[in-house]
């Protein structure tokens, strides 16, 4: 069932502002898995069921523009473009890529995200992002982004135990079924992990907010965690974040048995 606090209420028009004619919920599969995805709401990608399971309760992005006083959801900037592809067509003839793109405050953040199912009852599926951020002003810009997560493992919120490693590995867990993410390039400047809502409502308290760096593990509980980015580019510059997703239901119990820096490899190739 999907969870609304005070904090999402209050960012309604954030989401009125930043509507348009690309919104709406778009969903990508491949063989065992979907995704869900609105693009121009605080949802985000709100599911990614694998073999009936669904792991994902939300992943968004908030940033922060130079000499801003909070952070702003992805979607309260303008939604000028979405696209949906099928990469997989032998394997799987579906949609299994979306391609979207936001701007405001002289930004241009262009997001992908790619599905890979595998063998039906395997439960396994990976997602790979890129996120591309450049500068459309004409004037250098520090900019803050955030990635935040709330994965609610064997689709329950409770239950789950979370720790972020080196700086750019999170692995959650919940009994029998695992996840882990690596920010493969560049690494985060910041991190944290903490029990749902303490991040999210700092994102979204309209001050700003510099992620602490705890790794924790926190749990069992409703955990959630968050990557930070903090850059300057000059006009035209961009920065590109590359991260790869793995779910497995169930698991083997601990992730680092499946080999976490097999995760690297998985990335798209352009």
């Amino acid at each position: 069932m999907r969870r609304v606090n005070g904090m999402m209420l209050a960012a309604g028009t954030v989401l009125v502002l930043g509507a348009s004619a690309f919104g709406g919920t778009l969903t990508i599969r491949d063989r065992n898995a979907l995704a869900d995805v609105d693009p121009d709401s605080l949802d985000g990608m709100y599911n990614w069921v694998v073999d009936g399971t669904d792991s994902l309760f939300q992943q968004w992005f908030w940033v922060r523009p130079d000499g801003a006083s909070f952070e702003t959801p992805l979607n309260g900037l303008t939604l000028t473009g979405t696209a949906l592809s099928d990469t997989n067509t032998f394997d799987d003839p579906a949609a299994d890529t979306l391609a979207m793109q936001h701007e405001g405050f002289g930004l241009r953040v262009t997001t992908t995200f790619q599905l890979r199912g595998s063998t039906p009852g395997s439960g396994t599926s990976t997602i790979g992002e890129q996120i591309r951020i450049r500068n459309i002003a004409t004037f250098p810009q520090t900019i803050s982004f955030f990635q935040y997560n709330d994965f609610d493992l064997r689709d329950t919120a409770g239950g789950d135990t979370v720790q972020i490693f080196s700086g750019n590995t999170a692995i959650q867990t919940d009994g029998s079924v695992d996840m882990a993410e690596v920010a493969a390039t560049p690494a985060p400047t910041a991190y944290q992990v903490g029990t749902f809502p303490t991040i999210l409502n700092s994102l979204q308290d309209g001050a700003v907010t510099t992620l602490n760096n705890f790794a924790g593990p926190i749990g069992p509980g409703d955990a959630t965690w968050a990557f930070q980015w903090t850059v300057t580019l000059n006009p035209g510059q961009e920065l590109l974040i590359s991260k790869n997703k793995f779910v497995q239901v169930p698991g083997p119990g601990s992730l680092a048995l499946a080999g976490l820096a097999g995760l690297v490899g998985l990335r798209r190739k352009r």
